[in-house]
This record gives structure tokens, sequence and C-alpha cells, in this order.
């Protein structure tokens, strides 16, 4: 961005420069945020190497942020929701991946890579693990307490799971799969 430019050379001027530039790009303040952190952090490395003796980020202060606020639907709403679903091609599955997903609060792509193997049944712990594909956020493996109504929903889910590999060899272990692959 800021060229041949040394970074000892970088003044407050030119990052300001560089946030209107963006600005004007039709970039987010959280994006551009995320960016002047990086810069902040690039130049206390620079610091340290003895590369830069200031650090010009420091003293800008981040764009305001709007966070808009999420909708959270009423029971009635959500179980309207998980009946619509159920009446989709592949409902079936789709139900057991909203449960899943409503009583582990795992996100998407980890529930994705959930496989049978990490589900224990004897102690009611589901093992959410880094997979290849998926490192997961911090790639800190962590266990989640699985209830009564959602071990039930996983027992149902897994004999379904099991019958339909009954005549073949299982493909695979995840516990949710594309049903057409």
């Amino acid at each position: 961005e800021f060229g041949a430019t040394p970074v000892s050379r970088l003044s407050i001027a030119d990052i300001h420069w560089h946030i209107q530039k963006r600005k004007k790009a039709g970039i987010s303040n959280r994006t551009v945020n995320l960016e002047l952190n990086l810069l902040r952090c690039l130049f206390k490395h620079a610091i340290e190497v003895g590369a830069a003796i200031k650090n010009p980020a420091k003293e800008i202060k981040n764009l305001k942020v709007v966070r808009k606020e999420t909708a959270i639907p009423t029971h009635e709403a959500f179980l309207h929701f998980v009946i619509a679903a159920s009446e989709s091609s592949h409902g079936k599955q789709l139900v057991v991946w909203i449960w899943f997903r409503v009583y582990t609060g795992t996100r998407p792509t980890e529930s994705f890579f959930v496989e049978w193997k990490d589900i224990d049944f004897e102690t009611n712990v589901i093992r959410i693990i880094p997979k290849e594909g998926n490192p997961l956020k911090n790639a800190k493996s962590r266990e989640v307490n699985m209830g009564q109504a959602l071990r039930q929903i996983l027992l149902d889910w897994r004999r379904e799971w099991l019958e339909t590999f009954k005549d073949v060899e299982k493909p695979h272990d995840w516990v949710f799969f594309h049903p057409r692959q």
C-alpha cells in the first residue's frame, strides 16, 4: 500500500490517506479497523527490531462501527422453522443438524466436521476437535456436554445413519453428510 516508503518514514498523514482511500473504495469501518490493528502490531514489531522509533498508528483512533442487533426468533417461530425444515427433501438430517447446533452452540463448520467417534454416548460428551479442513477458532479442542434431548435425537439419527450405509462400506464417519454423495 505504501510502496517503497520505509516504515520509519510513514506518518499519521499517510495512515489517514490510507483510511480515506479504503473508505472511498467502500470498505467497511470494521475492516479498516482490523487493518489499523495490524498496522499497529507491525509498527510495534518494527520498534522492537529497531526498524522504527515511533508508532504513528497508535495515534489514530478506530473508526466507529455500528453493530446491527440480531433478531432472535420466538420459541414458536423457531419451532415453525424446524417444522418447515423437516418438510424439505433431506429434512430429517437438516432438523438433526439444527437441533445439534442449538444444543451445542457449535459453529456451522464445527458441526460439519463432527464424527461419530467424537460423540461419547456413555459420558454424554461431544468432542469438538481440529481436523483437516477445520482448524477451529484458536485451534483448541473442547468438550460440549450433551443433554438428554440431544442424546436421544443423535441416537435416533445414528440408527437412521447406519441404515443408510447398511449394504455398503461406510465412506466416512461424519455425523452429517451430503445426502446425494
